[in-house]
């Protein structure tokens, strides 16, 4: 029996009578008639017989009923399923990103993005941006985060957006009277900042020639802490400032203004799922409220 005579069966077995069946599938009454008569010729088995004008179900056909029942209702489950998947309701994404990128920048937008997707599985893991390329490349993960634009041609980029260099003190250092900080401002200062293996750390290597760290750190949250805590400047991107965690910090304009890329990671040369697609685009809209902040800058 192929799946529709066993959604005909099935109407059959559940309803009073032939009329309802029909109704139920939306078909006239001769032609879910003509339809069982094909079914039982095909398949050898007397499924129905007329008594007093009704249609009374043989043995055969009771015995039938619970597996018959129980594959339409897995048949309804993979509808279900299949439509979800069409419109980008259900289904599994996976995220590997630079950790800033990931802990700042996604949970406040999983949550948005989970509310009307309640049947969506999402695995987000951190990474150094190398990994992140290849395991994207691989087809490990479905998209990735990182800072830069990297080079590699097993995978695609596209820009989210841009940050600043910032420097964080505390609202009583010397510099937080100052709009900005410069190069010259930083002299003679305990700075603190990304160390040589981080990933912004080449947004700043040229900075880092005229100056020294007394701290070097991985995560700039680490950073904030320390400008909290004590004497120190944190040099750092603007992301992490997003939130209000760190919002008792004075945190100035570095200039000058060195730019560093926010990109998405995107496999090449093989289709996207809905899910992805619309996980990108919900993630660019997203980031326009860092864009009126003014500490993410649109993509050019």
């Amino acid at each position: 029996m192929n799946a529709r005579q066993l959604e005909v069966f099935h109407a059959i077995m559940s309803s009073s009578s032939l009329t309802q069946a029909a109704r139920m599938l939306n078909v006239s009454q001769p032609a879910i008639s003509a339809f069982l008569k094909h079914t039982e010729d095909q398949t050898g088995v007397r499924l129905f017989h007329r008594i007093s004008g009704r249609l009374v179900p043989t043995p055969e056909a009771e015995q039938l009923f619970p597996e018959v029942d129980r594959i339409i209702g897995q048949l309804g489950i993979l509808d279900r399923v299949t439509q979800d998947l069409r419109t980008g309701k259900a289904g599994f994404l996976s995220v590997i990103g630079n950790a800033t990128l990931i802990n700042v920048l996604l949970p406040d937008f999983v949550a948005r993005f989970h509310a009307n997707r309640p049947d969506v599985r999402l695995r987000l893991e951190t990474a150094y941006s190398r990994q992140i390329f290849d395991r994207v490349a691989r087809r490990e993960f479905d998209l990735g985060l990182v800072y830069g634009a990297g080079q590699d041609a097993q995978v695609g980029t596209k820009q989210l957006g841009s940050l600043q260099l910032v420097c964080a003190m505390r609202p009583d250092h010397p510099l937080a009277r100052l709009k900005k900080v410069g190069l010259k401002d930083l002299a003679g200062q305990k700075l603190v900042t990304y160390g040589p293996k981080t990933p912004l750390r080449p947004n700043i290597e040229d900075v880092m020639t005229t100056l020294d760290a007394v701290v070097e750190v991985s995560l700039p949250n680490t950073a904030c802490l320390l400008a909290r805590a004590g004497p120190y400047v944190a040099l750092i991107d603007s992301l992490i400032f997003q939130g209000a965690e760190f919002s008792d910090l004075a945190v100035k304009p570095f200039v000058p203004a060195n730019r560093i890329e926010i990109n998405l990671v995107i496999p090449k040369d093989r289709p996207r799922s809905k899910l992805s697609l619309d996980f990108e685009a919900e993630l660019i809209s997203g980031l326009d409220e860092g864009f009126r902040k003014g500490l993410i800058f649109a993509a050019k």
